[in-house]
């Protein structure tokens, strides 16, 4: 914080601080994918969804424009259902891929 004399006052400025990285949010967005995606069966308990859901929100708070926050909700969105539905792969990489782009694109757009 620095302090200003402006015309007989005295102001004070704020100097922004960046504690973390911008690359942390993308790293919060990936925990949260993961941990929720082993919040279902096959896994774990499902009380992992509540972790997962607040580190992708944290990461998406993160974000500095709505551009960077569709990639973070997009990112989020592709590694969680690519990890969730991983047993449709029993009926080709043709079934899987088209889902977890439509899926994730929800997500995207909730964090655009």
């Amino acid at each position: 914080m620095n302090v200003i004399p402006v015309m007989g006052r005295v102001s004070v400025h704020r100097t922004g601080f960046n504690t973390l990285p911008p690359v942390t949010g993308g790293l919060l967005v990936l925990a949260g994918a993961v941990v929720s995606a082993l919040a279902f069966p096959r896994f774990g308990p499902g009380w992992l969804i509540l972790p997962g859901v607040a580190l992708f929100l944290a990461g998406l708070h993160m974000a500095r424009s709505r551009a960077q926050g569709l990639l973070y909700g997009a990112f989020y969105g592709l590694t969680f259902f690519s990890g969730l539905i991983w047993w449709l792969s029993e009926l080709g990489l043709i079934a899987v891929i088209p889902l977890v782009i439509v899926q994730g694109a929800f997500f995207a757009a909730y964090g655009w």
